[in-house]
């Protein structure tokens, strides 16, 4: 990677294809990947960290020892990686030809403009290498940081799934989201 006084070049490699991407340079100053992979240790390691699992398991998940990755072929698992290893995940499950439901995940020591940089990288390489022309997503209502976030990387709130989120013994409402590719 090559670095200059205001960013870095971020590149993202397809692990399993042997494809690349460059996408265009981000501010931020600290070097990081983004590459698909299946590594599902990796991803379940990053799934079931303290910090990212209690807000994204539902009552029917509580236990992290239980969850595993879903596995399938046509599933894209991206995974975010700098010097210290794997950071966060993107995981991209087609629900027609031209639209995948994202799943989004960043440890505590990217956040801010890594993982804002890492998330719009992971856009970029879904553009770039699939037949996506939309990815969706659903947020608990009560997580109001992540739907920050998904709305920072370009994502617009276009409606509510009422009582569709199962925590606590509570149904509760989850924000629609969703982005087109440019």
């Amino acid at each position: 990677m090559s670095q200059d006084n205001d960013s870095i070049d971020v590149r993202v490699f397809d692990l399993a294809y042997g494809e690349s991407y460059q996408p265009a340079k981000w501010p931020p100053r600290e070097a990081f990947s983004v590459f698909r992979s299946r590594d599902y240790a990796a991803i379940r390691a990053l799934a079931t960290h303290p910090r990212i699992f209690p807000q994204i398991s539902d009552d029917y998940t509580a236990d992290p020892a239980k969850w595993d990755v879903p596995r399938s072929e046509q599933v894209i698992y991206l995974l975010a990686s700098d010097g210290d290893g794997p950071f966060g995940f993107g995981i991209f499950v087609p629900q027609t030809h031209v639209q995948f439901a994202a799943h989004m995940a960043f440890l505590p020591r990217s956040y801010g403009a890594i993982a804002l940089a890492s998330f719009k990288t992971m856009l970029a390489w879904m553009w770039a290498n699939t037949t996506a022309l939309r990815l969706v997503g659903e947020i608990r209502r009560d997580n109001t940081l992540a739907i920050r976030f998904a709305r920072r990387a370009g994502f617009e709130i276009y409606g509510v799934n009422k009582k569709s989120f199962l925590r606590g013994g509570q149904l509760i409402d989850q924000v629609c989201l969703g982005i087109s590719r440019p």
